[in-house]
């Protein structure tokens, strides 16, 4: 299903005029590499509930995020939808999911970490994690507390890999819970864990990107078979399927 506009009197714009087998596109990029002129004149394009939200941070790093992942969600959704990313508005849910109240066939996400930001667009409901790696992070303390007994040991077999599958592992739980818009808890985590799937039959992806950051998404089945990942991710993407522990 097109990501749409509900009114019809608009013709293409409004709808998703280019890669229709693509059904989601994905994007990320550090804060250094978007461009501070593109958001300068944030109060020209953010809504009333993003201005009011950002009024809220007083930290210039939080609210730096703030900005850049929004802009460049607008930057992605504008593309596909041939509308200038300045024009659309974006609204949050009470649990704080984004969505274009202008398009309801049109699913947004967003995450950051650190001086990263990522973005999704999909025609069905998608969950988005980023993480970028962090020497203070004690893997194996919360790994314990999280991650079932394969993805323990899993950990512990792989010492040299351990950083990057862990964040793999992480990911893959934020954006489960994000997905059916759950906050974070620690029981909805520790009762999943991740298997490896084909495309067709996966419900979850993974990806590494050049930085050693990686972004997971959570979906339908099948909803990862075709994609556009960002241009600086690394390797291959990983495509995984959820199960109850």
């Amino acid at each position: 299903m097109p990501c749409r506009r509900d009114d019809s009197r608009r013709g293409d714009q409004g709808r998703i005029r280019q890669d229709r087998q693509v059904r989601m596109w994905v994007d990320s990029c550090l804060l250094s590499e978007l461009g501070q002129p593109d958001w300068a004149d944030a109060e020209a394009w953010l809504g009333q509930a993003e201005r009011l939200r950002l009024s809220t941070m007083r930290r210039p790093s939080r609210r730096l995020q703030f900005l850049a992942s929004r802009w460049l969600l607008r930057k992605l959704a504008g593309a596909k939808l041939g509308i200038a990313p300045e024009r659309l508005a974006l609204d949050a849910s009470e649990a704080g999911a984004p969505y274009f109240p202008d398009h309801p066939g049109c699913f947004p996400a967003i995450s950051h970490s650190g001086e990263r930001v990522a973005c999704a667009l999909a025609r069905q409901p998608v969950g988005l994690d980023l993480e970028t790696p962090s020497p203070k992070r004690s893997i194996a303390q919360i790994a314990e507390w999280l991650f079932s007994p394969d993805e323990q040991e899993m950990l512990r077999q792989n010492a040299a890999q351990a950083p990057d599958l862990f964040l793999h592992m992480w990911t893959l739980r934020e954006a489960w819970l994000k997905q059916r818009g759950q906050g974070l808890s620690g029981d909805a985590m520790r009762a999943l864990r991740w298997l490896d799937a084909r495309p067709d039959n996966a419900d979850a992806l993974t990806a590494q990107l050049k930085d050693g950051a990686v972004l997971a998404l959570s979906g339908a089945v099948g909803q990862f078979a075709e994609l556009a990942l960002p241009a600086d991710a690394g390797s291959s993407p990983r495509h995984w399927r959820s199960e109850a522990v």
